[in-house]
């Protein structure tokens, strides 16, 4: 799994490793960030699709 992480680009990599495996919420990761929290939804949505991608070719 950490290969399958370490392949993401790294602004989908870190809203993913925070919410899916850090569990931070969205608000926190917003601010942690200092992005917009809509933001975070959509660099999660992309970072899960990137996810699943890579992890099915490995």
């Amino acid at each position: 799994m950490r290969a399958t992480v370490a392949k993401m680009p790294f602004k989908l990599r870190e809203v993913f490793v925070l919410y899916e495996l850090e569990e931070v919420g969205g608000k926190e990761i917003a601010r942690i960030l200092e992005i917009p929290e809509n933001t975070v939804w959509s660099r999660l949505r992309l970072g899960r699709e990137k996810f699943r991608k890579l992890w099915t070719e490995a």
